[in-house]
């Protein structure tokens, strides 16, 4: 989920007098929250994501569906583009990292005895995309945009992307954050595939149980945020997009003494395009009353 950020709002109220206006929200607050999480999509593209993934299938229902990631990385060299502030107190930000930039970075740090993700693959992601773009999004704290009454910020842009849904942003931000993290999973079980483990049992040619469990843990670096799309049925769908050449530069990294059996793989097929796609409910991901994300 995109960072918070927390507003401060002042009225004041006289004894005799109408309430004065709510002060409007800060859009520098959200802009942070943006470059923050733009920070953090950079960061899982170039460095990697560590992931993990658990689903639990009981006679044909899904019982069960987790995902984690974890990140523990610097990053600098970042450029913002100009923020787009919305009427709803969210901001979105682009970023963009030159590749060049983090490759010399990694090299110094490495005469230092910090060890380096695998230079030679972000050398040849280089080759063809020499810059990574991607875009955060902050949204104004629940409680402050409430008291602000939606107050249109200066300059904003009065319908966002997702105005289709009629939501709170930050159930929006929420409900993008997991989306991308499905779409990581199913790329990553692509790329890697998964632990596989079922046990099923019969009686008289009539089945009693059937259980199913898939698991699948590891670090996923090299892919790009392809689309974001806002449907109408109250979904937000993120696609995200990897080569081969750069599943292959994950796979050799996971396992270096079986390296030798990719480098078969031809030209043509180093180049063709992986693909997988998450979704996520804006209404099942709205914020409890504190703007925390929902319970599971």
């Amino acid at each position: 989920m995109a960072t918070a950020a927390v507003l401060a709002l002042t009225t004041t109220v006289g004894a005799a007098d109408p309430p004065a206006p709510a002060a409007p929200p800060r859009p520098d607050l959200s802009r942070r929250a943006a470059e923050v999480d733009a920070y953090r999509n950079l960061a899982e593209s170039v460095m990697g994501v560590h992931l993990t993934a658990d689903t639990t299938v009981r006679n044909y229902v899904a019982r069960s569906d987790a995902i984690a990631t974890a990140l523990d990385t610097c990053i600098k060299g970042a450029r913002f583009g100009p923020p787009r502030q919305y009427g709803d107190g969210s901001c979105e930000v682009d970023a963009t990292l030159s590749l060049t930039d983090v490759i010399t970075a990694l090299k110094k740090s490495a005469t230092t005895g910090t060890p380096p993700p695998d230079l030679a693959a972000l050398e040849r992601r280089a080759t063809t995309e020499p810059e990574v773009t991607a875009t955060g999004m902050g949204v104004a704290d629940p409680a402050a945009e409430a008291d602000a009454a939606r107050v249109v910020w200066p300059g904003g842009t009065p319908v966002p992307p997702w105005q289709v849904f009629q939501a709170d942003p930050q159930a929006v931000a929420n409900a993008r954050r997991v989306a991308q993290v499905t779409a990581a999973r199913n790329l990553f079980e692509q790329v890697c595939g998964l632990r596989v483990s079922a046990t099923t049992t019969a009686r008289q040619f009539v089945t009693r149980s059937d259980h199913l469990r898939t698991a699948t843990a590891g670090v996923l670096r090299g892919y790009g945020v392809a689309a974001v799309a806002y449907r109408p049925d109250g979904t937000v769908a993120v696609r995200l997009e990897m080569t081969v050449a750069q599943a292959v530069a994950a796979l050799k990294q996971a396992d270096p003494a079986d390296a030798a059996k990719f480098d078969a793989i031809s030209p043509q097929t180093a180049h063709r395009i992986l693909r997988a796609v998450g979704t996520a409910s804006v209404a099942a991901n709205r914020p409890d009353a504190n703007g925390d994300p929902p319970s599971p």
